[in-house]
């Protein structure tokens, strides 16, 4: 009889604070000594470096299912863990990758082999971010011109629209319009840790505009 060991999970796709359940099924197995899943969350800096790399835990917890027993006729054991709040979502790159995954393992006795299966997790991000639907501002003043950027939402998935406005006025009457203004928008990758110093721009857009003669502000 083949060794058996299976993972039945109710989802696979989570959001921090949520729980992780499901059902693990070992079967054709004489004899264990224990058997454990663990749930495991890893920042990886230099992700794809065959020189230098460094691993930051996120998440680490361990849940001892059963001790010495057999497994001759199928057993099912239910799994439960609870993700922390303030996991950050998976998240992979050409330097960087943050990743989840349940490891499983069954010790055998004598010179078995153990048994032992990964099953990779994905986390979204926070969803109290993704639904969020109030507008953000940032205001900027050069002399007596002011520039108001708003942007529609905050959070946004890969390949969705950044929208907003960008709104040109005055603090003093007969401020002078500029021939052009040019606004960039940028994404930027960036590692914070003094062990692994990573900056990448991954995404860069200009837009130039170009105010008609006799525009008058506020311009939007």
């Amino acid at each position: 009889m083949s060794d058996t060991v299976e993972l039945e999970l109710e989802r696979q796709v989570l959001r921090a604070g949520e729980k992780i359940e499901g059902v693990l099924l070992v079967n054709g197995i004489a004899r264990y000594e224990w058997i454990k899943v663990e749930l495991h969350g890893e920042e990886v800096l230099g992700a794809n470096s065959t020189a230098y790399s460094v691993v930051y835990p996120v998440v680490e917890q361990v849940l001892r299912v059963a001790e010495k027993g057999e497994a001759t006729s199928p057993q099912r054991f239910p799994i439960e863990f609870e993700l922390p709040e303030d996991c950050p979502p998976s998240y992979a790159s050409r330097e960087l990758r943050c990743h989840y995954f349940l490891k499983i393992q069954v010790r055998r006795g004598g010179w078995h082999r153990d048994v032992v299966k990964r099953i990779p997790l994905t986390l979204l991000p926070a969803e109290a971010l993704m639904a969020s639907t109030t507008p953000r501002e940032l205001l900027v003043q050069e002399g007596p011109l002011t520039l108001t950027v708003r942007l529609d939402f905050a959070g946004l998935m890969t390949g969705e629209s950044l929208t907003g406005s960008l709104v040109l006025d005055q603090t003093e009457e007969g401020a002078a319009l500029p021939s052009k203004l040019t606004f960039r928008f940028a994404a930027i990758e960036e590692s914070t840790s003094r062990a692994f110093s990573h900056r990448e721009v991954l995404w860069l857009v200009t837009h130039d505009v170009e105010p008609e003669d006799d525009a008058t502000l506020p311009l939007t």
